[in-house]
């Protein structure tokens, strides 16, 4: 195993290439779904609309500005500073539900930070962090308030649009990472692919080894038969919508099982009930690779 760069210089190559634009999705009715390569069940749908990745990126890059925590934030625990309803504002097409706000703690330790947002009722408690029960289970012990829901995509509203589904797969991401740094950063290493992997990227050349694998193609390991399309779709048809895409990642992770996670293209899936935004969600790793970024 290689192990390259530094996490800054990594991140801050995401963060250009987030900075991309690109061309508008596409949409149309098709009779019948057609399963992605890596073994999907087919879906028969009434409606597919595609997406590019530059537009996802525009959509992060967005996100991520929005949560950014200030320099006075605080070491160790604290209410955030940072409103994080202000990220449904990229997403016109959704909304809280009526009775339900966003509130976040973050957890600062110099340059690394992360957040927890939770959905609580209007009228709900925020207490102190220091006054909330905490979930034990997690290693930084975070607090959650007696009211809050379990998942805060319950809260979440929207159109019903096939562009409400992918953005609310954006949203809970960016909600699960809100306020991240440095060590905190895990899904802000992904890139969202419409190409294989090794396709050259806007600003590529800043830093192209935390953006696309520097192996040879030749060096990977498949699990599964290379996808036919690459693009960031959603399906439709009466009951449910389904988003599924595909990224990349270089960053460095050891499983609770021990298992050594390298570069690695993973497909995602989260299927959602039709006027509903808290999905079931599928992460299946299709490929990897020799190298590593490692913190």
């Amino acid at each position: 195993m290689s192990t390259y760069h530094s996490r800054a210089a990594a991140l801050a190559a995401i963060a250009l290439l987030f900075a991309g634009r690109g061309p508008a999705s596409a949409e149309q009715p098709v009779a019948a779904g057609n399963a992605r390569a890596s073994g999907a069940a087919p879906l028969a749908v009434a409606t597919e609309k595609t997406f590019t990745a530059e537009e996802i990126s525009i959509w992060r890059k967005k996100l991520a500005d929005l949560a950014q925590l200030p320099e006075k934030t605080p070491n160790g625990w604290s209410k955030s500073l940072v409103d994080p309803a202000r990220l449904l504002t990229v997403f016109p097409k959704l909304r809280m539900r009526e009775g339900f706000v966003l509130r976040a703690y973050v957890f600062k330790d110099d340059a690394n930070s992360n957040g927890f947002v939770w959905a609580l009722p209007a009228d709900g408690d925020f207490p102190a962090a220091e006054d909330c029960p905490r979930i034990e289970s997690h290693f930084l012990k975070p607090p959650k308030p007696f009211d809050a829901l379990d998942d805060s995509m319950e809260a979440v509203a929207g159109d019903d649009s096939p562009e409400s589904y992918l953005q609310a797969t954006l949203l809970r991401r960016a909600l699960k990472e809100f306020g991240a740094g440095w060590h905190g950063v895990k899904w802000g290493m992904n890139r969202v692919l419409d190409a294989d992997a090794w396709k050259k990227t806007a600003n590529a050349e800043d830093d192209p080894m935390a953006t696309q694998p520097t192996s040879e193609p030749s060096q990977w390991k498949w699990r599964a038969a290379q996808p036919h399309s690459w693009a960031p779709e959603v399906r439709m048809d009466s009951t449910k919508a389904v988003v599924t895409f595909f990224s990349y990642t270089a960053l460095y992770e050891e499983g609770a099982d021990g298992e050594i996670e390298k570069e690695r293209i993973i497909h995602h899936t989260e299927t959602y009930r039709r006027g509903k935004y808290r999905p079931l969600i599928s992460e299946v790793k299709i490929a990897e690779g020799p190298n590593s970024i490692a913190f």
